[in-house]
C-alpha cells in the first residue's frame, strides 16, 4: 500500500470519516500501544490527543527518581550522557 492510499473500514464508510493509516491492506485495525514518559504533563497532554484519534493504548513510563525543578533536569541529563539507568 502506498502511504496516500486509505483503505475504507466499513465503520468509516458508515460515518463518513476517513480511515487512518493504522490499517492493514487487508483493513483490519492494527493494535498500538504508546509508551510515553512525562516530567512536566506536557507529554501526557499530548499522548491522550493521540489515543483519542488513534484509538489506541498507552502505558505511562514511570521514573522512580525525583527530576523536578532545575537541578532534577540536570540530573537527567547526567544520567542520559552516562547511560545510567535509574533504580
Amino acid at each position: 500500500m502506498c502511504e496516500g492510499d486509505r483503505v475504507k473500514c466499513p465503520r468509516c464508510e458508515a460515518t463518513g470519516k476517513e480511515c487512518l493509516p493504522s490499517l492493514t491492506e487487508c483493513g483490519d485495525r492494527v493494535k498500538a500501544l504508546i509508551a510515553y514518559y512525562s516530567r512536566t504533563g506536557n507529554n501526557e497532554k499530548l499522548v491522550n490527543e493521540l489515543r483519542a484519534k488513534l484509538e489506541c493504548d498507552i502505558e505511562k513510563i514511570v521514573d522512580t527518581v525525583n527530576r523536578k525543578g532545575v537541578w532534577g533536569w540536570i540530573k537527567g541529563g547526567r544520567d542520559a550522557s552516562r547511560k545510567k539507568c535509574p533504580g
